[in-house]
């Protein structure tokens, strides 16, 4: 597609100013198209189909909702109200919902769209929902009568540059052909078990002229409507926008800073494992308030003790994390080990790299987005997307990963994640005259030479130590 093509392409897009759909859309419906939505009850068609109405309506457009279904328009209204997106004030001027069912009863499918045309006409309508597309199905005495009525709404559509959205009960598989060819796109909203826990998803099936987000897309319902969160890997993967710079992070440990060389590259993506209690947190905060004092911003992700247990235990080995809190400095995301999105997650954490300038992201367990995914084949795809994504926002990442038995085997099999990791610290502890001592070790570090010997790690209230090499304990597996 030519230069020229591309941005009139981009100018006859209306977005739907629905978080992440627009995404997964390739940036909204085309201007006088005709969309057809299917899915099983509360799935949110509806919820969908009167969230982008009223973002219309917020933009100066007049809309109209046509129902052909049972349930009254009041009670519908009702049930909206609680969303953040419903404002009364556009009821009935910028949009006018009524009812077809009646014309449909006497007047059959010519009398809809009859009725449909000249309510457009009459309200310079720029977007049309037309909820019940399966009751007027009924009406049609033949399948090619039907495929008349979708080809005129069709015609309609562009001719009057009203986009048009039609809702059906029922799922994508079920759709006669007439219906699947005829529109020019079809999405689909699932809401489907996974165990003890049911999980809504978006599927765009066909969009023309579109390069649309394949796959299914988590959903989550709240407050403020819908929010759709794009499949991080089904992302087509971007380059850096500059050149990867190649100096090297350091850790603020002096002793560990050394055996890796002088620290992890810049836009580097690091693992650091070790069983429960070994140091994995400290060491994390240990290398973003070090970025702070460098000038660059630190971001926590944690999914296991609260914020405030992470800044106390931080401080108790004087790390200045409450003074980073406070200027803005260190920004901390939580999220409890509750049935979460994995994606919802990640996006969150990308709008905070997303701002320009050197930037620091450790992630405090890597079981937290692996307790959140629905498809457990999808983890590690899921991981390396996000790893590479962060990378490209200018972002150098520290993940933690949890062991329940550390044994010295090779980095791949030691830490699961390793494999896409560039750089892998290894944290062990030994008993030893009845007291536990802690060891770090650099199994790989990419960009430069490292030390492959464990050396002693200390934690106290003096601050994190690494002494120097033992002779006697060396890390197996280092790459």
């Amino acid at each position: 597609m030519k230069q020229d093509d591309a941005e009139r392409a981009n100018l006859d897009r209306s977005p739907t100013g629905i978080a992440g759909l627009d995404t997964v859309l390739g940036g909204g419906f085309l201007v006088g198209s005709v969309h057809l939505v299917v899915g099983p009850p509360g799935s949110g068609k509806t919820i969908l189909a009167n969230q982008i109405t009223f973002r219309r309506a917020a933009t100066g457009q007049t809309a109209v909702y046509v129902t052909l279904l049972a349930e009254a328009h009041a009670r519908m209204l009702a049930h909206l109200a609680c969303f953040e997106f419903f404002d009364p004030s556009f009821v009935p001027h910028r949009i006018v919902y009524m009812s077809g069912y009646g014309v449909l009863e006497q007047s059959g499918l010519d009398g809809l769209l009859e009725l449909l045309g000249r309510t457009i006409r009459e309200h310079g309508a720029m977007f049309l929902v037309l909820d019940g597309l399966g009751t007027a199905e009924e009406f049609a005495p033949t399948t090619s009568v039907f495929k008349r009525f979708l080809l005129t709404l069709s015609t309609s559509a562009s001719l009057t540059g009203c986009t048009m959205l039609l809702l059906a009960t029922r799922s994508a598989s079920d759709l006669p052909r007439p219906e699947q060819a005829t529109v020019d796109g079809l999405i689909t909203l699932d809401k489907r078990r996974v165990g003890a826990r049911a999980v809504r998803e978006i599927v765009v099936e066909k969009m023309r002229a579109t390069k649309y987000a394949l796959g299914a897309h988590a959903i989550d319902i709240n407050k403020k409507g819908i929010h759709v969160y794009p499949r991080l890997e089904a992302w087509p993967f971007q380059s850096p926008a500059t050149a990867p710079r190649d100096d090297r992070l350091g850790f603020g440990v002096q002793g560990l800073d050394a055996m890796l060389g002088g620290g992890v590259l810049a836009g580097s993506s690091t693992v650091i494992a070790g069983a429960p209690g070994t140091g994995k947190t400290l060491l994390g905060m240990s290398f973003l308030l070090e970025g702070v004092r460098r000038g660059e911003r630190g971001i926590y992700l944690g999914f296991g003790e609260g914020p405030e247990r992470i800044v106390q235990a931080a401080t108790g080995i004087g790390l200045d994390a409450q003074g980073a809190l406070a200027r803005s400095e260190l920004t901390m995301l939580w999220y409890p080990p509750t049935e979460g999105t994995a994606d919802a997650v990640a996006w969150r954490l990308l709008e905070e790299v997303s701002e320009e300038g050197q930037k620091r992201v450790f992630i405090d367990e890597l079981r937290g987005f692996r307790n959140m995914v629905t498809d457990v084949e999808r983890l590690d795809r899921f991981h390396a997307a996000l790893w590479a994504e962060l990378a490209r926002r200018g972002a150098t990442t520290l993940l933690a990963e949890t062991l329940s038995t550390w044994e010295r085997a090779p980095c791949t099999t030691a830490a699961p994640q390793a494999t896409f990791a560039d750089n892998v610290i290894v944290l062990e502890e030994e008993e030893k005259r009845r007291r536990m001592r802690r060891y770090v070790g650099a199994r790989k570090v990419a960009g430069g030479k490292h030390d492959p010997t464990l050396r002693r790690l200390r934690i106290s209230s003096e601050g994190i130590e690494v002494e120097r090499p033992s002779a006697r304990r060396r890390l197996r597996g280092s790459v």
